[in-house]
């Protein structure tokens, strides 16, 4: 049942403008952040997950702030779980002072030559897990990658269609997908960068009249609707974002939730 909602988010992202995994992405961040602030906050386990990440990372700390302060004009939760956070820093930082710091030489030289040779080194403020909306998105996007490309790989229509009509995966879930799945997924690869290769090439010529038309020797050639959106295109590929938002002094891109 997860794989099959799964299939349908991932129909539902390739029609999207732009890379449809980069899409989720965003969807999949706010769905946590939203977690977070309205479930998860109270939850032992979620909090005991979230200490020992050393809270957010710096990304989903400024969006769950900023959403907590637009959703009730109050950070409480924010106060909360960094309250917390800092007693469990300065409780790490005073034990290490302690035993590091302030305890003979000759025995700091031992303890930690003993834990080189262990290869249990441990530093003030080790993370030992990762930022919790990171893990969840990061898990997520595998998820639907994995689905993308079995599902190329059995050559459904509706998929492949879809997938040749939209914009293609960005760069940076591109090379996710072959370092991860190729090997799993040949056919899926294949046609991937077969498609990529054909996109590319096809760009690549038409920015090339785009930059050559713009050459004063050939102003009076107009240029054609595809040598106009080449650009945004390629930018997709590269950005991930919707080809239509790169737009003059839009920020976050027109499209870009």
């Amino acid at each position: 049942m997860a794989f099959a909602l799964t299939v349908v988010e991932l129909k539902s992202s390739l029609e999207e403008a732009g890379c449809p995994i980069c899409g989720q992405n965003r969807r999949e961040t706010q769905r946590s952040v939203a977690a977070y602030l309205s479930e998860r906050l109270m939850d032992r386990g979620a909090r005991e997950k979230l200490m020992a990440a050393n809270g957010f990372c710096p990304q989903h700390l400024y969006m769950m702030v900023t959403q907590e302060m637009r959703d009730s004009g109050d950070p409480l939760g924010a106060n909360i779980i960094y309250e917390q956070l800092s007693g469990r820093t300065r409780k790490a930082l005073e034990t290490w002072q302690q035993e590091e710091l302030q305890s003979p030489e000759i025995v700091r030289w031992f303890t930690q030559t003993w834990r080189r040779l262990l290869k249990k080194e441990k530093f003030p403020l080790s993370v030992d897990q990762p930022c919790p909306i990171c893990f969840a998105v990061n898990t997520h996007v595998e998820r639907t990658l994995t689905a993308l490309l079995e599902e190329l790989n059995r050559g459904t229509d509706d998929i492949t269609s879809l997938y040749r009509l939209g914009d293609g995966l960005c760069l940076v879930h591109f090379k996710q997908a072959l370092s991860a799945f190729a090997i799993n997924f040949p056919a899926a690869a294949k046609f991937m960068v077969e498609d990529t290769l054909s996109r590319l090439e096809k760009q690549q010529n038409e920015m090339g009249e785009y930059i050559r038309k713009h050459n004063w020797s050939y102003r009076d050639e107009q240029l054609s609707l595809e040598e106009e959106r080449a650009w945004r295109k390629t930018l997709a590929f590269y950005s991930g974002f919707p080809p239509d938002s790169f737009q003059p002094f839009a920020w976050p891109p027109d499209g870009v939730k």
